[in-house]
C-alpha cells in the first residue's frame, strides 16, 4: 500500500547560511543601508479558517468546542503571534536557516511488524534484557537494584488458586490485574507483593508455598490466552513474571537523561489533566506508568522494570520486550544532516529578523519586526464542523519522519530495512525528513474527518470546530525596524511567495483537513531609509526591488543553487493547491482501528515510506545550468520519466560524461552533485542506476 498523510516534509539544507552582517545587527546602531517602516496587508481565507480562541472542554455527554479568537470588543482577529509564526516558518526554509525550535527528544521503538524493521529492534533486545527494581531514594536519586526473574503462568494461577479459566482478560490494565491479584492473595493467606513459591530448575513448581519469595510482575501486554479448541495450544501470551532475589550490592543510579527518556516514552502528556482541552488530546490506550506504576513510585515503593545496558546508554522499560529509547535523539539526526543545525551561535537570517531567546553564548536577540493583530473586515459568521477528532501525528512513525532510501516516487523502500531511531546495518546515520508542512489542496477536497463507528460513542475525545468560511478577510500591519534591504526582501518574499498569487500559506487549526489555507496581498509598503540623504517612499511597486535584492543574495550565498534547490522547490510545490493530484491516495490520514484495518502496521509490513513531496516545476528551469535543464528535459521525454527520476539516472551521468567543454562539464557536475546532496544520495546512491551514475561522476 502507498502511505498517505495530510502532511509532508521540506528537505533540510545541508548547510546553514549566516549573513555577513550578522554580528552587526542591533536596535541601537543603525545600518547605513538599513530601512524601517510598515507593511499593510490583506489576508484572505481560501478554505475554512480557525485560529483558536475560547475552548470548551469535552465531557462524557458532549464534545468539546473551539471558537475563533476574538479581541475584547468581540471582533474576530488573528493574533500577531500567529502571523509571526506563519511567516517565520517560510523564512526559515527560504533562507536556509537552522531547524532550531525543536525539542531534543529520544523516541522509543518496540516493533516486530515485519522484515523491514524487526531486525533493528530484535538485535538490540535478544538475550540482553535484564530485570530489577526501580526506586526513588531518600535523597531524590533514582536507582535500580538487579534481581532474578522466573516466568509466572496464568494457567498455573488458575489451577492452584481454583479460579475459572482466563483469570486475566484482554483489555485489562495493569492496575486491574493487581486489584484482582490482591483479592486472590488475600484468600490464599499471603501478602499480595510477597509471593511464596517453589522452583524446579528455572520453572515455578508451586505457588503460595516454598522457600522462595518473589514480587509478582504483571504487564499490559498479556491477552486472555484463548484456545482455538480444547487441548490446543494457547493462541496468545499467557505468562507474566516473578522477580526475586534482589542484589543490593549491584544497585546503580539512573542518570538524568535516562530518566527523562523513560518518562517521555512511557507517559501520556495529557494523562490526569482534566482541564486540558480535549481538542489537544490524542486517542491512545492507558499506559501502565500513568495507570499504575507512577503512583507506586511516588509513594516510595519499588517498581519492577526491564532494562538494557548498551554501551553508555541505559534503557528502561515496563515489558519483557521493552520500548527502547532510540540510539539517536532528534538533535543527533539533525547533526547527521548538518552540524550547523545544532550550532546555536550561528545567527541565520530567520534569527536575525525574528529574534531568539537567551539560550546561547550570544545571548538573547530581540526581533526587528512586530506583527499587530489582523482584524476581520469581511466574511460571514462562523460555521460549525464536526464533531471530529483532532489526532496529532506521531513522530515515532519512522516511515514518515525519518529519511528513507526509496526506489520510486511511490515511496517503496530500496534497501533491506527502514532507517529508524535505532542503529542498524546500513542505517548508522539516520536523518530527519525535514520541515513539516501541510500541502495546499483545492476547496472541494477540504473535508473534516468523520468519526468512525468506534469513535462515535466516546464524546470525551470529540471536538466541534467553529471556523470562519472561505472568503473571510482580515487586514493587519507589520512594523519593521533597521532591516537590511536583503532582510526586508526576505520578509516580503515570504509574505507574497515571491509574487506568486497561486500559492497558499497555512494558518490555525485543522490543517490536516485542509483548513487554514490563506493568501496574503500587499496593500501598502512604507519605507524610511536610515540614510538621511534618502527620502521615505510609499510605493508597493518597490517590493519587487527588495525581493530581487533578497534572491540575488541567496543565489550568491548558495552558489546559484537557491532557486533550483529541493528545499525551495518542495516549499513552493506544497503551497500550490494545483499539485494535489500528485499525491497518490490523497492527503488523508491512514486508518487505525482496534477491530479493523491498521494501515500504519500494513505500510511497514509492505516496506513503504512517505513519498517525496511535490517539487515546484517552475523552479526547475530558473537559475540553473542550461545544459542540465536541456538534458533533463530531453531524457525525460525520451524515456517517459519524471524529471526528478532523471536526476539520479545513469543516462544523465552518461550524457555528462560526453561533454567536451571543461567549463560546462564542471558547472553541470556541481549542480548535479548539489541536487544529489540535497536528497541524501551522494553518500548512499538509491538503486542500481544511481550507483552506476555515481561511479561515473566519481571517475570523471
Amino acid at each position: 500500500m502507498t502511505i498517505t498523510a495530510p502532511y509532508n516534509f521540506v528537505p533540510l539544507s545541508t548547510t546553514v547560511h549566516e549573513p555577513e552582517w550578522a554580528e552587526a545587527v542591533s536596535h541601537d546602531l543603525p545600518f547605513q543601508d538599513g530601512v524601517s517602516g510598515s507593511i499593510k496587508y490583506t489576508l484572505t481565507a481560501k478554505s475554512p479558517l480557525l485560529v483558536g480562541g475560547r475552548q470548551i472542554p469535552a465531557t462524557q455527554d458532549a464534545p468539546g468546542e473551539v471558537h475563533f479568537y476574538q479581541l475584547p470588543n468581540k471582533t474576530h482577529a488573528i493574533p500577531g503571534s500567529s502571523i509571526r509564526g506563519m511567516l517565520r516558518s517560510v523564512v526559515e526554509i527560504a533562507t536556509t536557516s537552522r531547524m532550531a525550535n525543536v525539542d531534543d527528544r529520544r523516541y522509543g521503538l518496540r516493533d516486530i511488524s515485519g522484515k523491514y524493521v524487526s531486525a533493528a529492534y530484535t538485535t538490540k533486545v535478544r538475550d540482553k534484557v535484564r530485570y530489577g527494581f526501580m526506586k526513588m531514594q531518600p535523597g531524590g536519586n533514582i536507582t535500580i537494584t538487579p534481581c532474578n526473574m522466573v516466568r509466572l503462568s496464568h494457567r498455573q494461577i488458575e489451577k492452584e488458586f481454583g479460579l475459572s479459566s482466563f483469570c486475566f482478560r484482554a483489555g485489562e490494565s495493569v492496575a486491574d490485574k493487581y486489584r484482582k491479584w490482591e483479592s486472590w492473595a488475600k484468600v490464599q493467606g499471603f501478602p499480595s507483593l510477597s509471593l511464596p513459591f517453589s522452583l524446579n530448575g528455572d520453572t515455578v513448581s508451586r505457588l503460595g508455598a516454598g522457600t522462595n519469595t518473589g514480587y509478582p510482575v504483571f504487564t499490559g501486554q498479556i491477552s486472555d490466552g484463548s484456545r482455538d479448541k480444547p487441548g490446543s495450544k494457547f493462541k496468545n501470551k499467557y505468562k507474566d513474571f516473578i522477580y526475586y532475589n534482589p542484589r543490593e550490592e549491584e544497585r546503580f543510579e539512573v542518570d538524568e537523561r535516562t530518566w527523562g527518556d523513560f518518562l517521555f516514552i512511557h507517559s501520556d502528556p495529557y494523562a490526569n489533566k482534566s482541564t486540558e482541552s480535549d481538542a489537544k488530546k490524542t486517542e491512545q490506550p492507558k499506559l501502565s506508568w500513568d495507570n499504575h506504576w507512577k503512583q507506586q513510585f511516588h509513594n516510595n515503593k519499588q517498581v519492577p522494570v526491564f532494562y538494557l545496558q548498551d554501551q553508555s546508554l541505559l534503557r528502561i522499560g515496563l515489558a519483557f520486550m521493552p520500548k527502547l529509547a532510540g540510539d539517536f535523539s532528534i538533535h543527533d539526526m539533525l547533526g547527521h544532516s548538518s552540524k550547523d543545525h545544532l550550532d546555536a551561535n550561528i545567527q541565520d537570517m530567520a534569527t536575525l529578523i525574528f529574534g531568539q531567546v537567551d539560550n546561547t553564548d550570544i545571548g538573547a536577540l530581540r526581533g526587528r519586526i512586530a506583527c499587530q493583530p489582523a482584524r476581520q473586515t469581511s466574511g460571514e459568521s462562523t460555521q460549525e464542523h464536526g464533531p471530529t477528532i483532532l489526532n496529532s501525528p506521531k513522530a515515532s512513525f519512522f516511515p514518515n519522519y525519518i529519511l528513507q532510501s526509496t526506489g520510486d516516487s511511490a515511496g517503496t523502500l530500496s534497501g533491506a530495512s527502514y532507517a529508524t531511531y535505532l542503529s542498524s546495518s546500513g542505517n548508522e546515520r539516520p536523518q530527519l525528513r525535514g520541515w513539516k508542512r501541510y500541502p495546499a489542496r483545492p476547496i472541494e477536497q477540504v473535508i473534516v474527518q468523520p468519526l468512525t463507528a468506534e469513535q462515535i460513542s466516546n464524546t470525551r475525545l470529540q471536538v466541534k470546530l467553529n471556523s470562519l468560511p472561505t472568503g473571510a478577510a482580515f487586514t493587519g500591519n507589520i512594523h519593521f525596524h533597521n532591516l537590511k534591504p536583503e532582510e526586508l526582501g526576505a520578509l516580503l518574499w515570504s509574505i507574497s511567495w515571491g509574487g506568486d498569487d497561486n500559492l497558499h500559506h497555512s494558518l490555525g487549526m485543522g490543517k490536516s483537513f485542509g483548513f487554514g489555507q490563506v493568501t496574503v496581498k500587499l496593500d501598502e509598503l512604507e519605507v524610511s531609509p536610515n540614510d538621511p540623504q534618502l527620502a521615505p517612499t510609499h510605493d508597493t511597486e518597490q517590493a519587487v526591488n527588495y525581493m530581487e535584492c533578497f534572491t540575488r543574495h541567496m543565489e550568491k550565498a548558495t552558489q546559484r543553487k537557491w532557486a533550483s534547490s529541493n528545499s525551495l522547490r518542495a516549499l513552493l510545490g506544497m503551497a500550490n493547491p494545483n499539485n494535489v493530484h500528485h499525491y497518490k491516495g490523497g492527503l488523508q490520514h491512514m486508518r487505525l482501528s482496534t477491530n479493523g484495518p491498521n494501515d500504519f502496521l500494513q505500510a511497514k509490513k509492505d516496506g513503504q515510506a512517505l513519498p517525496h513531496p511535490v517539487l515546484a516545476e517552475v523552479a526547475l528551469n530558473k537559475n540553473s545550468t542550461p545544459w542540465v535543464n536541456e538534458t533533463i528535459a530531453r531524457l525525460a521525454e525520451e524515456h517517459k520519466q519524471k524529471p526528478e527520476d532523471v536526476w539520479r539516472s545513469k543516462g544523465l551521468a552518461q550524457a555528462w560524461q560526453e561533454i567536451d567543454d571543461a567549463e560546462v562539464r564542471a558547472a553541470a557536475l556541481s549542480e548535479i552533485k548539489g541536487y544529489w546532496q540535497d536528497h541524501g544520495w551522494w553518500d548512499k546512491p538509491p538503486g542500481k542506476s544511481a550507483k552506476t551514475a555515481f561511479n561515473i561522476y566519481q571517475e570523471g
